[in-house]
Parts: structure tokens; C-alpha cells; sequence
């Protein structure tokens, strides 16, 4: 009996083990996560950023010797901070993500439809700011709250979930189906010492 008992465990044990990888399997899904997407982060230290470009590129000190391509997405603590633009043998152009040319698929976060998000310099105050389209006409924003623009995966630059900025106006767009806002960048983007280099596992 208590082998019997021991084996009935054992079987029950199996097969709430394969449950769980079921349910696991149904969360990558529904969270349109690409399971054999891999990023390898490297990590590099800021080597030049000049004043009369301050929001819009820097340099860093790593390059193709350390297998940086271009489109490689850039993040740090704050979250986004940009992509590869040029890359030589031992240095790295980086362009921000408020850079005027800079443009990338995001989603507000809890909603998985996409958006997308363009960045816009710095506002009048100084600022980093950016612009979000393509938001669903059916989005609100109570009066004194703001929205969490996140990273998408659907791009191929970034993994989902990592912070832009925030939103906390909404206005109508042009063709009056979707709406338009301002996104709030990170202050600390104007700090940042150094990046990590989101290498993708094709980027060997």
C-alpha cells in the first residue's frame, strides 16, 4: 500500500509538472514572447557625449571586436536609453531614444495592442521627451495619473516590458481614430555612465 501510495505521488507529482509547463508555455504565448529570442548583454562605459548633442547620440568604447552589430537595442537602469547606430572596431555610435530620428514599437503597460513611439528632444523645461501614436481611441487617463509606456519584443531590439517613460494627456490624432501624447523621459538618461549592449543570439 504504501508503495502503491508512494507511485500514485509520484504520478500525480508528473503530471502537475506538466501542467505547469503547459501553463507556462500558454503565458509566453499570450504575452507574444519568443521563447528561443535570447539577448546577451554587454556592458560598456560611456566614452564621449558632447554637449551640442547631448539628447541626441553618444560614444562608447566597445565595437565590432567585442561582436556589436547595428540595431542592437541599449538599455540601462532606467530602462530604454537607445540602439546601435554606428559601429567601428573599438567604439560604438549610440542613437537616445529622444533623438528626433529615433522610432520603436512599445505598448502602454497591462495593454498589449502596439503603439508607437517617437522620440522629440527636449521640451521647453529641458526634459527628454518623446511622442506616442497609434494609442487606441478607447484609452483614458484619470485626472493627476500618468500611463507607463513600455518596451515591445514585436521590434526584435528589446525584450518586453522595459520602461520609456510615462504619459498623462491624451489628444486626438489627426485622422480622429487614434489618439497622440508627450511621453516624460527618465531624467537619469541625462546622467547615465555607462549602457549594457543587448547583443542578440544571431549577433555571434
Amino acid at each position: 500500500n504504501n508503495q502503491l501510495n508512494t507511485t500514485e505521488d509520484l504520478n500525480r507529482e508528473i503530471q502537475n509538472l506538466r501542467n505547469l509547463k503547459l501553463q507556462i508555455q500558454e503565458l509566453e504565448n499570450s504575452l507574444s514572447l519568443e521563447a528561443q529570442t535570447k539577448f546577451y548583454p554587454e556592458l560598456s562605459r560611456i566614452s564621449l557625449r558632447k554637449l551640442s548633442g547631448w539628447n541626441q547620440e553618444f560614444k562608447i568604447s566597445k565595437g565590432s571586436q567585442n561582436k556589436l552589430k547595428t540595431g542592437s537595442g541599449v538599455i540601462s537602469h532606467c530602462g530604454i536609453v537607445g540602439f546601435v547606430q554606428e559601429v567601428y572596431e573599438n567604439s560604438a555610435n549610440i542613437k537616445l531614444i529622444s533623438n528626433k530620428n529615433f522610432r520603436m514599437v512599445a505598448h502602454l503597460k497591462g495593454d498589449k495592442r502596439p503603439v508607437t513611439f517617437r522620440g522629440n528632444g527636449i521640451s521647453a523645461s529641458g526634459a527628454l521627451q518623446g511622442y506616442l501614436y497609434d494609442i487606441p481611441a478607447d484609452v483614458k487617463i484619470p485626472e493627476n495619473e500618468q500611463i507607463e509606456v513600455v518596451s515591445s519584443n514585436l521590434g526584435g531590439k528589446f525584450p518586453n516590458g522595459l520602461h520609456i517613460g510615462f504619459i498623462s494627456k491624451l489628444e486626438p490624432s489627426s485622422d480622429g481614430v487614434f489618439k497622440t501624447s508627450k511621453v516624460l523621459l527618465s531624467s537619469s538618461l541625462n546622467q547615465i555612465s555607462e549602457v549594457t549592449i543587448l547583443r542578440r543570439n544571431n549577433a555571434n
